[in-house]
């Protein structure tokens, strides 16, 4: 008996020392880690992957992430807006990076995220067209007379860009000048820094919501154009962020509260008659119900006050009546009683 379990033995050990003999030495070096690139490759023979399914899932490349890839839905695009307040904006035809490759002004390298990078219309800029807003360039105006150079305006931004590259102010104003030529891509680019490096700014998000109303996203834009209202410094005028916020509400189809904002932005600047034309032809009345009740307010406080005015001089004139007949009690000049026959 001890023979057989001898035999087994020796049996064992020739059987795993057989696997070990024509098992290929090679397993543990026949792929490296290129450290440069982070991934691992094949060091000789490419016919290694058929034969080692392990190494062939460590060697498989996948294409990087650069966002999210769900295309824009333009059916609100192709359709455009009820109110026509804005021209449609067609789904079909190039987008704006693709008219817009590799521009000489930029406001650099793309952030990598945002605070506002959730909202659909920014999620989905790579697909979104062309849109031209010429009266943007109103802002780069000294005056009314002054013509706009745009290629004098682009060679000024570049310098900037380069004295200041995390510079809001310069982000803004290369995200408008985008706005004027019609990419929409790089001026949302642009704001999407601004906002990075201030994620308050309310020029910024007021710009961003104008840009993505314009596209036909206008749950978006309301919601940017209402952060910039909330963001906006108590010592600067708000009517420009009540405006566009009314015209992004009416197109929504919210014509009461659109109404609101218009005759906020009315009452905030006067002079602004494109408000009161929207709030025409909404139906909605241009004079505000505050300035009604401020004007009640105050008849009600002039009428009590001369009433008061009023009153008190009758008191005054009474007390001086009364005063005057006690003069003549304590002086003895009282008319004296006749006497009782």
């Amino acid at each position: 008996m001890s023979g057989d379990y001898l035999y087994l033995t020796y049996l064992t050990l020739y059987l795993v020392t057989a696997c070990l003999w024509k098992s290929d030495t090679l397993g543990a070096t026949h792929w490296i880690l290129n450290e440069r690139e982070g991934v691992v490759r094949v060091s000789s023979n490419s016919d290694i992957l058929k034969s080692d399914p392990v190494l062939s899932i460590l060697t498989k490349t996948y294409p990087p992430k650069t966002g999210n890839s769900r295309k824009t839905n333009c059916d609100q695009c192709s359709k455009g807006r009820s109110h026509g307040l804005s021209p449609v904006v067609g789904a079909v035809g190039p987008t704006s990076l693709e008219l817009f490759p590799a521009p000489q002004l930029t406001c650099g390298t793309p952030v990598n995220e945002t605070f506002y990078d959730h909202l659909e219309g920014i999620a989905n800029r790579e697909y979104h067209p062309t849109f031209v807003e010429p009266d943007v360039a109103l802002i780069f105006k000294k005056n009314d007379v002054e013509d706009i150079d745009l290629g004098l305006i682009e060679s000024n931004l570049k310098r900037a860009i380069e004295e200041s590259p995390n510079s809001v102010v310069v982000c803004n104003h290369i995200g408008n000048f985008w706005r004027i030529r019609g990419s929409t891509y790089h001026s949302i680019e642009c704001f999407r820094r601004a906002l990075y490096f201030s994620p308050n700014d309310a020029d910024a998000l007021l710009n961003l919501a104008k840009v993505l109303f314009n596209l036909n996203f206008v749950q978006d834009a309301a919601y940017l154009a209402r952060r910039s209202l909330e963001m906006q410094p108590s010592e600067h005028n708000c009517w420009l962020q009540h405006f566009t916020l009314g015209e992004i509400l009416r197109a929504a189809g919210d014509l009461e509260e659109a109404g609101i904002h218009f005759r906020h932005a009315l009452d905030l600047n006067p002079a602004f008659e494109l408000a009161e034309v929207h709030l025409r032809e909404i139906g909605s009345p241009s004079t505000s119900p505050t300035n009604t009740y401020t004007f009640l307010i105050i008849g009600l406080l002039v009428v009590v006050v001369l009433a008061t005015v009023y009153f008190m001089t009758l008191t005054s004139e009474s007390r001086g009546m009364k005063s005057s007949r006690m003069s003549l009690w304590v002086e003895g000049k009282r008319p004296k009683k006749r006497p009782v026959s």
